[in-house]
């Protein structure tokens, strides 16, 4: 049965829960590639520092503890990254207690040019690929699509904690 007669009669491919979770770790493995980007101001990076870039950026003052837990990253990857991104001077700590363990994070503004150079670069990839999308699949189902990634994100992050 072919896509369009499938959405038609509202019946669609069902899946193991197995086949899901490869389906997941596949489109993690396309997202977290191992090529860096360049993403239009010369700075080349990985595709998880630029969305950390970016998260500190869109949430100044955030910690360690925050982004680990947000990207689903072990601490000390993620004070690997942030090591990175403070010798390129795109992001600098601010200690904001005697406690040199607990530091803020903030963007310099390099690093704020570099994050909106991501954001640009990225809202040109995924229009082009949404619009691709929208040959097979109606807006709203994408829009549900993506709907239902960010409650499966939210559910992880709430059951890994209690496993």
């Amino acid at each position: 049965m072919d896509m369009e007669k499938e959405q038609k009669e509202g019946t669609y491919r069902t899946y193991t829960p197995y086949q899901m979770s490869v389906i997941m770790e596949r489109m993690h493995a396309i997202n977290t590639g191992a090529e860096v980007i360049d993403y239009g101001d010369g700075e080349k990076l990985y595709p998880v520092e630029a969305h950390i870039l970016s998260s500190i950026a869109e949430h100044p003052g955030t910690f360690v503890t925050e982004l680990a837990r947000e990207w689903n990253r072990t601490k000390g990857t993620i004070s690997q990254i942030l090591k990175k991104l403070e010798s390129k001077n795109l992001v600098y700590r601010k200690y904001e207690s005697r406690d040199k363990r607990k530091a803020s994070l903030y963007v310099s503004e390099e690093g704020m040019r570099l994050h909106q150079a991501h954001v640009a670069y990225d809202t040109k990839s995924y229009e082009r690929f949404f619009d691709e999308l929208t040959k097979y699949y109606s807006r709203a189902q994408i829009w549900q699509t993506f709907e239902v990634l960010e409650k499966w994100i939210e559910l992880e992050k709430e059951w890994t904690s209690v496993w």
